[in-house]
């Protein structure tokens, strides 16, 4: 079989990466902050590199702030949290 030089188009077209919603969410809506490991779920974010102290003594890195916006339906109505 001669070999082609032509390129072959790829049977799977190529899609831009989009954020993978997490299976699911808990949010405690009595704190006045969340922490969420996934960059591309903030509407805005500022950079930061601060160490915090969690409530059982671990330290975790706080890489960045900002906004999530959390789409809810309750009673068949919509909620933005």
């Amino acid at each position: 079989m001669p070999h082609s030089s032509r390129h072959k188009p790829s049977s799977k077209p190529k899609l831009k990466s989009s954020p993978t919603p997490a299976p699911y969410l808990v949010i405690d809506t009595t704190l006045p902050s969340n922490i969420f490991s996934e960059r591309l779920l903030f509407v805005t974010y500022s950079p930061q590199n601060k160490i915090y102290h969690t409530a059982f003594g671990n330290e975790i890195v706080i890489e960045g702030t900002g906004e999530v916006h959390i789409h809810i339906f309750a009673s068949g109505q919509p909620i933005l949290l």
